[in-house]
C-alpha cells in the first residue's frame, strides 16, 4: 500500500495495524468458595480469589526532608 505524504508527517504507519496490543492470561476459575450475596456486593466480586482491595501506598514519606 502506498503511503500518503501526510501519513509520514504524523508518524502514521500501516504496520501498526498488524501488531497485537495485548494478550490476556486468564486462569481457569475454580468454584470452590463464594461470598454471601451481601458481602459480594460490598466487595465487588463473588469469588474470594478475585478480591484484592485497593491499598493506597505512598511513594515517599512526606515528613522526611532530603
Amino acid at each position: 500500500m502506498k503511503k500518503r505524504k501526510s501519513d509520514f508527517q504524523h508518524g502514521y504507519s500501516n504496520n501498526c495495524r498488524r501488531r497485537e496490543l495485548a494478550q490476556a492470561y486468564v486462569p481457569f476459575q475454580m468454584l470452590d468458595d463464594i461470598f454471601y450475596p451481601e458481602e459480594a456486593l460490598m466487595k465487588g466480586t463473588l469469588f474470594p480469589e478475585l478480591y484484592f482491595p485497593y491499598r493506597e501506598r505512598r511513594c515517599c514519606d512526606r515528613r522526611r526532608r532530603y
